[in-house]
Formats: C-alpha cells, sequence, structure tokens
C-alpha cells in the first residue's frame, strides 16, 4: 500500500471534538496575534519610521547657550501628527571611552504636523561619578539612545 493515506485513528467523537477545538483555539490565536502585530505596525512602527530624530553640536542658537549645548531635532515625515516625544540622550567622552549622560529620559510635549519639523537646544545632565559639569560638551560624541513618540489618533 505504497500510495494510501496514513490515517490516525482517533478513539472516539469526544476525542475528535477535543482535538478540533484545540485546532480551533490555536489558529484562533494565530489570527488575534497576527491582527494585534498588523494593528501595531499600522498605527505605531510605520509613522515612528518616517520621523527622523538627530543630534546636532552646530546648531548655532546652541553653540551659545552653555547651559544647553545640544540640539535635538525631529523631521515629521510621517502622515500622522506628532503629540509628544521621550528620549534618552546619550554622550561617550573620547578620551575615556565612558558613558557620561545619565539614563535621564527628556519629555517634549510639542505637536509636530505631518512634513513639519522642530528642534530645540537641550541641557545636559551630567553624572556626578563619571564626569564634572565643567566638561565641554562638544568634545564628546552624541547620540540618541533611545525614543519613543506618541501620535494624533
Amino acid at each position: 500500500m505504497e500510495g494510501a493515506p496514513v490515517r490516525i485513528p482517533i478513539p472516539s467523537s469526544r476525542g475528535r471534538h477535543v482535538v478540533e477545538g484545540a485546532i480551533a483555539l490555536v489558529v484562533l490565536l494565530v489570527v488575534m496575534a497576527a491582527g494585534w502585530w498588523l494593528y501595531n505596525y499600522f498605527d505605531y512602527r510605520r509613522p515612528l519610521s518616517r520621523v527622523d530624530v538627530y543630534v546636532s553640536l552646530d546648531d548655532p542658537l546652541c553653540r551659545t547657550r552653555s547651559d544647553s549645548p545640544v540640539f535635538i531635532g525631529l523631521i515629521n515625515n510621517s502622515d500622522r501628527m506628532v503629540t509628544g516625544m521621550k528620549f534618552v540622550l546619550k554622550a561617550r567622552n573620547p578620551a575615556s571611552g565612558k558613558n557620561i549622560q545619565s539614563d535621564f529620559t527628556y519629555t517634549d510635549n510639542n505637536r509636530i504636523a505631518p512634513g513639519d519639523a522642530l528642534g530645540d537646544c537641550w541641557p545636559v545632565n551630567y553624572e556626578a561619578a563619571d564626569m564634572e559639569q565643567s566638561l565641554d560638551a562638544r568634545t564628546l560624541t552624541w547620540r540618541i539612545a533611545r525614543y519613543s513618540l506618541d501620535f494624533a489618533d
């Protein structure tokens, strides 16, 4: 019997209903997970990927402000309005290789329409244990360690 299908015997109709119910439950869970993933992608991940956030020390306004020397800019290329932003700014001292910026989370609630940009000078929060405040911020390497955005519905 080379081409005959293999049949798995199920002892009773009750056992068959249990197997069918388990399969239906697994299918339902897969559909729900896929729906959540698609919703998250189109509602948050896709607009987030179209927003550019950058750090600069070359902004003329920030060069003159010793209390807020780091420029953080945001360009909203998405089709949704940004209603808030949270980010963690990191600095590394190239001489010692140490991270000297704390894990302080900055918050900004400015609204940025699609196609618009916004930027501002931000203060530096030095960790007292790693570096004194007399260090010039322009000698450090800056980056946004992580950020999250809020979008209007």
